[in-house]
């Protein structure tokens, strides 16, 4: 705290000016929705949403809105999706189901709207939210790029499921843990022995 107290210090001048993005915080779920579904009905290009989130209902409905409207939208959902999307892309994360990790009580919501607008909103007990809101591209890049990257891995758990949990063990736990990804694939290459001399 003291090295972070003296480098504030430090950043700003005498005269008060400094380099500066203040970020209003949020730490109410009701709040973060309000945002939310304001961002995504005032949407008028693109939306990029990730939702993991039981009682999302008013976010949903948001963006089945923007969907009407003719907005573009890719979107990554956990669970059931409640929603169809003509004009974009909606995609199930896939790559963990059946597996429990310590942080799957997690809940979250990264939304991008027309590419500065960002909402980032975490509660890592599943209760407790905290969450950040902006105008704000570089923010904006940060989301998007998180958002986007999770639909690629979760495209290629789909299209080749079979193949990465024979690799990286179920939930593809080796990509986390490098001793599951090593004994996965040595379970994986017994079995494709035993399938040889079968």
């Amino acid at each position: 705290m003291a090295d972070a107290e003296l480098e504030l210090t430090r950043s700003v001048t005498p005269e008060g000016t400094g380099n500066f993005r203040v970020l209003p915080v949020l730490t109410r779920w009701d709040e973060i929705e309000k945002h939310g579904v304001e961002m995504i009905d005032g949407a008028r290009r693109h939306i990029y949403l990730s939702l993991n989130c039981d009682n999302a209902s008013a976010v949903v409905s948001a963006v089945g809105r923007a969907d009407e409207r003719g907005v573009q939208s890719d979107i990554l959902h956990f669970g059931p999706a409640g929603v169809e999307v003509r004009n974009g892309r909606l995609l199930r994360h896939l790559s963990t189901d059946g597996v429990i990790y310590r942080h799957h009580q997690a809940r979250h919501l990264a939304l991008v709207v027309d590419g500065t607008q960002v909402l980032w909103a975490l509660a890592a007990d599943g209760t407790a939210w905290d969450a950040l809101r902006a105008d704000d591209h570089l923010l904006a890049a940060a989301v998007k790029g998180y958002v986007r990257h999770d639909m690629y891995v979760q495209q290629i758990a789909k299209d080749f499921g079979s193949i990465l949990a024979e690799r990286y063990g179920p939930g593809l736990e080796g990509l986390v843990t490098p001793d599951a990804a090593a004994s996965a694939a040595r379970s994986g290459s017994k079995s494709r022995r035993r399938k040889l001399t079968a």
